[in-house]
């Protein structure tokens, strides 16, 4: 057994029979282990668009003393499971000895499932070294980061949570997020309703806006609720789609959730305090109970006479009586 010297050396290996009459010699020539380190700094591109496409490329220094040679195998990839990106190289390369050259890889697709955010990417690099021996490592990319572009958007409240028909300024409150590493612009917003023509009436704050990465713009959207066309107790469902910027790439995000709401009656009708009469009721006597009602609302009530009645509730005794008129 022959222990490798711990440094690049010239030995000789001499071998002698236990009788002496057979000799020889070989020299070993101890070489470096390959090595391979990313240049810092080189990876390109650093931020990519879900449902697209990628080419990538990073440079590899090699300061070993043999040319080392990188072939199939080698990837650059980064997410997980179905919305992973693995790049291959597109052909074998040589890195020279005390030089570098740059890894191309073949167009990756980045599926349209990968999250918005900040992604570690790995680069494994399989190959041969000066000596034909085969190597397996990663390479230390030194915190490199690629950014895919998008927005998160969530719906948060109504305000009102329940509105009326033909209300005016119903608040629909959503936050939108840039979990990527580059600046959005929010440049567009549409609002759309599981049922009923609302009118989008703008944004607070107004469009365009500027969201810094890794941060949320609240936004609430303004509303008319119609008048009409929808039965008092509905429940909406409100989805926001956003349109963004980033640098040269435009893209749209939609909120999930959204905003749920109920529409009510735009009729708010209560009795006026104190103006029930009579106050007494005689047995055996007619009488005729009247009270004031107020309508609140924003559209006019017609009592239907056959249908309206005041109900008198007492110790054993209900009386009722139908509209007049």
């Amino acid at each position: 057994m022959v222990v490798a010297a711990a440094a690049p050396a010239v030995d000789t290996l001499r071998v002698a029979s236990l009788a002496g009459s057979a000799a020889g010699s070989r020299v070993l020539h101890y070489t470096p282990r390959p090595a391979l380190a990313a240049v810092a700094g080189t990876l390109t591109p650093v931020e990519v668009l879900p449902g697209g496409s990628a080419a990538f490329q990073i440079r590899v220094s090699n300061p070993g003393s043999a040319p080392i040679a990188v072939g199939a195998g080698t990837t650059l990839s980064f997410g997980t499971g179905g919305s992973a990106v693995t790049a291959g190289l597109a052909a074998p390369l040589s890195v020279p000895a005390g030089g570098s050259a740059t890894l191309v890889f073949s167009p990756a697709a980045v599926p349209a499932s990968l999250t918005p955010g900040l992604y570690a990417p790995a680069l494994r690099t399989l190959g041969t070294d000066g000596t034909g021996e085969a190597f397996d490592f990663y390479l230390d990319l030194g915190g490199t980061q690629v950014s895919a572009l998008g927005l998160l958007v969530s719906g948060v409240a109504a305000l009102p949570a329940s509105a009326p028909l033909g209300y005016g300024n119903l608040g629909l409150v959503f936050d939108v997020r840039n979990p990527s590493g580059s600046t959005a612009i929010l440049t567009g917003e549409s609002t759309a309703f599981t049922q009923g023509a609302f009118l989008d009436q703008g944004t607070s704050p107004a469009l365009p806006q500027t969201i810094p990465a890794g941060t949320t713009l609240r936004l609430t959207v303004s509303a008319r609720v119609p008048s009409g066309g929808i039965a008092p107790g509905s429940l909406i469902d409100a989805t926001l789609t956003a349109s963004a910027s980033f640098s040269a790439s435009t893209l749209v995000a939609s909120s999930a959730p959204g905003v749920s709401f109920t529409v009510v009656s735009a009729a708010q009708l209560a009795a006026s305090p104190g103006s029930a009469t009579p106050l007494r009721y005689l047995r055996g006597r007619t009488h005729q109970p009247a009270v004031r009602v107020r309508n609140a609302g924003a559209a006019a009530v017609t009592l239907g006479r056959d249908s309206t009645r005041i109900v008198l509730s007492g110790p054993g005794t209900t009386l009722a009586a139908l509209l007049a008129a």
